[in-house]
């Protein structure tokens, strides 16, 4: 699935139990490297910061889902977010 309007903000995701996804959308230096939807979001947040995760967004809502940007080990960036329920 891609996400986002044109010219704003733009993401793809893909359902990997399904097999699904944008082969035409490739990682860019300026975006996330992947994106990762975790079961609790809060709890998740709270052990990346226990363990010294380097943020470089910290958590936000939007209007699909609470999210947050962090470094992994090598300086990628990861998005680390849980969809709001329908």
């Amino acid at each position: 699935m891609v996400g986002g309007e044109p010219g704003s903000m733009q993401w793809t995701e893909y359902d990997i139990a399904s097999g699904a996804g944008a082969p035409d959308w490739t990682p860019r230096a300026d975006g996330c490297s992947v994106g990762l939807e975790v079961e609790d979001f809060d709890a998740a947040i709270a052990q990346l910061k226990a363990n010294g995760v380097k943020f470089k967004m910290e958590p936000f809502p939007t209007p699909v889902c609470h999210m947050a940007f962090i470094y992994d080990p090598e300086g990628n960036l990861i998005c680390i977010h849980k969809r709001h329920a329908h």
